[in-house]
């Protein structure tokens, strides 16, 4: 993100002297689309503000030196509410192709105890989770936690629950964390053990017994001395953190065990009831891994032998000895080289990779097996492959060797991670889902009633129970399906655009970027039709993390970059280009979106300048896809233009500059096509006279502006909001006394706009607040929305409109709501406020 203001206006002014685009001949087959699903309605009927944002994105390289104006790049479609697309592209700061890609992080803005490494955020890489609050471990080092903090078990003496994360302060870097019932414990890339929150068994380990309460991480020490001080303290290689106690395995096989003795947990057979110091297992052997539980511990020696000790409930240590007897190390009868412990159950991988478990079967955590105790370990046959694990109160899940993550169990308090009812037990193992993109499971841990697992893209996802917050999303409801923990990086959004009555944003989340929307849905504009998930759209991974430019129709959208094109929603009109899925042309580039009603536009070219083609597909009723009448199935390039520098749409028009000079085609009953008359369409480009020198165009419902010669020259009907259902079929100068705009986006019936100062002016209607004024007043005049940050990217739709911050990233939206497309905002005529929990 960018330090200042001024810094970014450098790389704006940077941006102005930079010609974009380009040109290729593409075959319409060698146009990448993603064919989404119908949403079954047919909307024949034009939706006021429907349009789409057309608009300039590029055009900011045409834009000479003192233009007064410039071109929504938002817009890129932009111009038209709906298109939100370029709103990165024209404009240096929004994100498109012609800015440095500087997004990924600055300052260290990568959320709490992130730290920005050749410019990406260190990711999470590791996870942990408590009774009633989780933890993760991020690349470089840094511990956060969320959830329950009534035992200072966040490291934060303010005892107050929270779901966003906290850092865990003077702690060394760690590579691994874990929680109990009201403490939690690190183990550092230096090999030492560090705990914090209530020891009220002496789970702290600080050689006091009794209750010992920190918020600060205190370094515990592992010596057979009474009194030992770090210089003789014991290395560390595996720590396991239990309910009220913790064990250690050392550099030399060693294991260590602290705090409360409740079922002879620390591995002595007596009536010791809890121990400060850390006392050392008698074992035979050497240890290689260990696993802690509720009321037992399991360990793997140099022989692949296994051995557990504690209470013998659900025969965990013995299938021979008294149920619920206190036991102390006793083989279990297995060999293994993983393994895992829950509270009623004990799993292993063993040396020829079989996933074995015993204890607990009431629910059928071993599937298959009949009786509601596993008296030996016993392979469960509907999974393989299986390289990580985790065991709840009464479900277990683990990750396969390809990143996938299945689950089983009861579902009390929907631990189990899909949609089944609650308490309702599922015999046989199922899939769950991490996010919308492909996103591989790396670790996975879970507690009694809640799950968490990290990713191969850097994040943390939760699911179950969530009364503290510990899934880390407010509110505290719980939830059967992950959910992307207190977005532990910040997303940023930098390409913004809006429809309709939806929204879409495209930024970064530390060292990744997606593509998130919100908003109506009937026709899967807002995610995929039948899909349950809340965020993304897009199905391809790559063009999700890389798209640079969005454009929005009537319940449909599309987004591209230089590596695809990409649409999604409604396909009753072709909308979609089809349903190829070939790879683009190396040679072909996206450079500009622009969709209207029914119909979308691309923008195509090499990387070299100057050179660009337009292509559209979709609806042709009114010729406005290139086509005489019908619906163009597959993009067509449009004319012999190779010049192309700016493309936009309005309803059911398209317009573009080719070589410095506009050219329309499409519907005219308003006088949008501006060749001198009202009425009829043209499936042929039209050239418009009396602009000069053309640098952009951008449209509305049925209204066109460009940038030409230092000015803003409009036609159609009720240009950008200021005039009442009059029309003009040719080009007329924007006269009003505006401030210098570099960035504007048309909406229904009303237009918002940037200057050279990040400040946000609307005008024309505000029956919704959609002006941001705090009103419901119509103004003819641009006015200035008071009380906001700078921004650096705006788009409106069709009675709301939203915008990105300049320094923060922050978004921030306003007016009409009732479709959700305020991305969780109550309707706002009050004025714009920030969105606190985009989806």
């Amino acid at each position: 993100m960018y330090k200042n203001a001024s810094k970014y206006r450098c790389y704006l002014l940077i941006a102005m002297l930079i010609m974009t685009i380009a040109a290729c001949i593409p075959n319409p087959d060698a146009v990448d689309f993603q064919y989404a699903a119908d949403g079954g309605n047919d909307d024949t009927t034009l939706v006021p503000g429907d349009v789409a944002d057309t608009s300039s994105e590029a055009d900011l390289g045409a834009d000479a030196p003192g233009d007064v104006v410039m071109l929504d790049a938002d817009s890129d479609s932009d111009s038209d509410a709906r298109d939100g697309e370029g709103d990165g592209e024209t404009d240096a700061r929004d994100g498109e192709s012609d800015v440095p890609d500087m997004f990924v992080c600055e300052d260290n803005n990568c959320g709490p105890g992130g730290q920005c490494i050749d410019n990406a955020c260190d990711p999470v890489v590791n996870v942990g989770v408590g009774h009633r609050h989780s933890c993760a471990v991020r690349g470089e080092g840094s511990v956060v936690c969320w959830g329950s903090n009534d035992s200072m078990q966040l490291a934060s003496n303010s005892l107050t629950t929270t779901a966003a994360p906290v850092l865990v302060a003077g702690l060394p870097a760690a590579d691994s964390v874990g929680g109990g019932v009201t403490h939690s414990c690190a183990l550092t890339k230096d090999q030492r053990v560090f705990c914090w929150g209530t020891g009220g068994f002496s789970e702290l380990g600080q050689f006091s017994t009794g209750e010992t309460v920190s918020h600060t991480p205190l370094q515990v020490l592992f010596s057979d001395d009474e009194v030992p001080d770090e210089a003789n303290s014991r290395l560390i290689v595996q720590l396991g953190v239990g309910s009220h106690y913790n064990c250690a395995l050392d550099v030399d096989g060693k294991i260590w065990c602290w705090g409360r003795n409740q079922g002879g947990t620390l591995g002595i057979n007596n009536a010791t009831t809890m121990s400060a110091r850390p006392l050392r297992v008698d074992l035979a052997e050497k240890a290689t891994s260990i696993a802690v539980a509720v009321r037992h511990v399991c360990a793997i020696m140099e022989s692949t032998n296994v051995l557990c000790w504690g209470s013998n409930a659900n025969n965990l240590i013995s299938d021979t000895e008294p149920a619920n007897s206190i036991m102390g190390p006793t083989p279990r009868g297995v060999l293994a080289q993983k393994i895992w412990a829950g509270a009623y159950n004990g799993c292993v991988l063993t040396p020829n990779s079989e996933f074995q478990c015993w204890g607990r079967n009431d629910v059928k955590m071993v599937p298959g097996f009949l009786g509601n105790t596993v008296n030996v370990p016993t392979k469960i046959d509907s999974v393989s492959d299986v390289v990580d694990a985790a065991i709840g109160l009464a479900h277990i899940c683990v990750i396969q060797s390809d990143g996938a993550v299945m689950c089983w169990g009861n579902n009390l308090r929907m631990v189990v991670g899909v949609a089944l009812p609650t308490n309702e037990s599922n015999f046989a193992p199922v899939d769950v889902a991490l996010g919308n993109d492909g996103e591989k499971a790396s670790r996975i841990a879970a507690d009694h009633y809640h799950s968490c697992a990290s990713t191969d893209r850097g994040r943390v996802y939760c699911w179950g129970s969530n009364d503290n917050t510990q899934l880390g999303v407010t509110p505290r409801s719980g939830s059967s399906s992950p959910v992307k923990s207190a977005l532990l990086l910040p997303f940023e959004p930098y390409v913004l655009g809006v429809g309709t009555q939806h929204g879409c944003a495209h930024g970064h989340l530390g060292a990744s970027s997606e593509l998130r929307c919100w908003g109506r849905n009937d026709r899967g504009q807002a995610k995929p039709a039948g899909d349950p998930r809340s965020a993304l759209v897009v199905h391809d991974v790559d063009l999700a993390r890389q798209a640079k430019h969005l454009a929005f129709g009537s319940g449909f959208g599309c987004a591209g970059s230089e590596n695809g094109l990409y649409c999604w929603g409604a396909n009753d009109r072709s909308q979609l280009g089809g349903a190829g899925n070939t790879t683009l042309n190396d040679a072909i580039k996206v450079q500009q979106l622009a969709a209207g009603n029914e119909h979308a536009c691309a923008r195509v070219g090499p990387e070299s300048l100057g050179e660009g083609q337009v292509w559209c597909w979709g609806r042709s009723n009114l010729g406005q896809a290139g086509l005489a009448g019908g619906n163009q199935a597959t993009p067509k390039q449009i004319g012999n233009f190779a010049q192309v520098t700016s493309v936009a749409a309005g309803n059911n028009h398209t317009c573009i500059v080719d070589n410095n000079s506009v050219y329309c085609w499409g519907n005219n009953a308003s006088g949008q096509l501006g060749n001198g008359s009202i009425g009829g369409s043209s499936h042929v480009p039209n050239a418009v006279t009396g602009l000069g020198h053309v640098s952009a165009v951008f449209a509305g419902n049925d209204a066109t502006c460009a940038v030409a010669d230092n000015a803003m020259m409009c036609w159609g009907r009720n240009i950008g909001g200021l005039s009442n259902n009059t029309t003009n079929s040719s080009p007329v100068e924007f006269a009003l006394a505006l401030p210098s705009f570099f960035q504007i986006s048309l909406g229904a019936n009303y237009s918002c706009a940037l200057d050279l100062q990040s400040q946000v002016w609307c005008w024309g209607s505000n029956e919704w607040g959609q002006l941001g004024q705090g009103n419901f007043r119509f103004s003819a005049t641009p006015t200035q929305i008071q009380g906001i940050p700078e921004m650096r990217a705006i788009s409106a739709g069709q009675d709301f409109a939203c915008a990105v911050e300049l320094n923060s990233g922050d978004l921030y939206c306003w007016g009409n709501g009732d479709f959700g497309q305020l991305a969780g905002l109550p309707m706002a005529p009050t004025g714009p406020q920030r969105v606190t929990n985009l989806p």
